[in-house]
């Protein structure tokens, strides 16, 4: 499933950035 980072995230990405996470990460 792909994301669009609502902040920056350590280990994972900046802010405004997709990326593609398992499906249960994202909230």
């Amino acid at each position: 499933m792909e994301v669009i980072l609502r902040e920056d995230v350590e280990r994972l990405g900046a802010r405004g950035q997709v990326v593609k996470v398992a499906g249960g990460y994202a909230r």
